[in-house]
């Protein structure tokens, strides 16, 4: 893990353990379940309270052993020598509920049917989502399929797939969290099992390294901005994003009037020397193109001229505006 990766404990939302009963038969299952006031670490210890009983050890090796030795007798096999190494020593079940923010969920194989959600690689279940995801593809859905009823805004007109989903013939915006619940799966938990060294008391514990797949979430946008290496690469990134935009504008319109020129080269040089011209008359008549349109003669400065015009060619001025 890097500098910049989550501690361990943020990772996980809920943890059982369990050690083989016939070693450890007084020895409950460890549960821990995250709490507002859980300070996260880089992981988790766990020691044994309760020593194995020796003679129960015993008994249960000799009893393994014969079930071992009946098996190869009804296999025709011969029977090889178990030597103390070669006994199997207690497993320890691990099960790591993850802590997702939102919460996440497989939709039912009917569900994500409708709305197109894929597959997780060699499984038959759904990729996770968020409720917000699924009530915004379920909204996508009826508004393509024109099922909101025209008189009743609140109202949905189910079809055929979500009548078979959800079991109704209409019903209300408010309705399909509730409905939607009954299609939501929760995520399978990681299991793996640890095996314990029991009997060689020199001989230090192996480590074991186990590789679970975890989907990291995504830092929070204030995060991110905050931090000034990222902040400046943005900045640099966001630069070259308007350079380019900015060239393939140019290129654009460089490609549109070669293809004029090679269509028609009178009509373009002509539309040149019209856009040349109003460009010249707007260097020396600012307002030239604003006379065009009737707006400008209702400007402030129009009405005041058109006043002192009348003044000057009327010696009686009369008032021709409200």
């Amino acid at each position: 893990m890097t500098d910049n990766s989550p501690l361990f404990t943020s990772l996980v939302q809920k943890l059982y353990i369990e050690i083989d009963k016939n070693f450890y038969p007084d020895e409950e299952p460890i549960e821990w379940e995250r709490n507002g006031d859980f300070q996260d670490s880089a992981g988790f210890a766990i020691k044994r309270t309760v020593i194995p009983d020796p003679d129960k050890v015993k008994e249960y090796l000799e009893t393994k052993q014969q079930q071992q030795q009946q098996q190869l007798q009804q296999q025709q096999q011969t029977l090889p020598t178990v030597s103390k190494s070669s006994i199997a020593e207690p497993n320890v079940k691990v099960i790591i509920h993850l802590k997702y923010d939102p919460p996440q969920y497989h939709p039912s194989s009917t569900l994500a049917t409708l709305l197109q959600i894929p597959l997780v690689n060699n499984s038959e279940k759904a990729q996770l989502c968020n409720i917000n995801y699924l009530l915004t593809q379920l909204w996508s859905y009826v508004k393509t399929n024109q099922l909101q009823d025209k008189d009743d805004h609140n109202m949905i007109n189910n079809d055929v797939a979500l009548k078979q989903i959800f079991n109704c013939d209409r019903m209300t915006f408010s309705d399909i969290l509730l409905r939607l619940k009954e299609h939501l799966i929760l995520p399978d938990p990681i299991e793996f099992d640890y095996p314990m060294t029991l009997f060689d008391a020199d001989k230090k514990q192996v480590e074991k390294n186990f590789e679970l797949e975890i989907d990291l979430p995504r830092p929070p946008v204030n995060d991110i901005l905050s931090n000034k290496t990222l902040k400046k690469e943005i900045q640099t990134l966001n630069e070259e994003i308007f350079k380019s935009i900015e060239r393939i504008k140019a290129h654009k319109a460089r490609r549109e009037t070669l293809l004029m020129f090679a269509e028609s080269p009178i009509a373009q040089i002509n539309r040149i020397i019209n856009s040349q011209t109003r460009d010249l008359a707007k260097l020396k008549d600012p307002y030239s193109e604003e006379r065009r349109f009737s707006q400008f003669y209702f400007t402030p400065q129009v009405r005041e001229a058109t006043q002192r015009y009348m003044q000057k060619t009327n010696p009686q001025p009369k008032q021709f505006f409200a």
